[in-house]
């Protein structure tokens, strides 16, 4: 191998393009308002989700299996955040590798399996694990934070992309 023929070769060609100009024209349609009430109502869904997960402490309290004490029900929000936050780290990892789509249908199964097993908690353990699983895997904050200002601002023209920042 020579290395001066090497470095004597020009680099790649600088490609110049107006497709980011020519998408910036187009104008606000029905598939932009689709995908901002949808990524809304799905932001909205998540906030319910967490409201209902803070008022169900004094139903763990009373369980006559669970029989959470005050420091359990503490412990359990707190896997549940850091379920949320392993979830992101993890299945944003594994998204890159394998795609958001087929992402999407793993983490869809993985909670509605989680949500059905955590309905079904034997003991504080299980409970954490599968409360914790479940904020890993389905809709939730680390999730839904990202979609729902990610695809506007890049679907979107720069002028309109205001109305879907968070």
């Amino acid at each position: 191998m020579n290395v001066r023929a090497e470095l004597a070769r020009p680099g790649p060609a600088i490609v110049e393009t107006d497709i980011p100009a020519r998408l910036d024209r187009l104008p606000w349609g029905r598939f932009h308002t689709l995908v901002v009430a949808a990524l809304g109502i799905t932001w909205i869904l998540d906030g319910l989700e967490v409201t209902l997960a803070g008022t169900v402490a004094g139903a763990l309290k009373a369980s006559p299996v669970l029989q959470f004490s005050n420091v359990d029900v503490g412990i359990a929000a707190s896997a549940y955040l850091a379920g949320a936050v392993l979830g992101a780290l993890f299945f944003g990892w594994l998204t890159d590798r394998l795609g958001r789509k087929k992402l999407f249908t793993i983490t869809l199964f993985v909670y509605l399996a989680a949500t059905a097993a955590t309905a079904f908690s034997w003991s504080f353990w299980s409970f954490i694990i599968f409360r914790a699983s479940r904020r890993a895997s389905g809709s939730r904050s680390s999730m839904a934070f990202s979609p729902a200002s990610g695809p506007p601002a890049t679907t979107l023209p720069p002028a309109r992309t205001s109305f879907s920042s968070p």
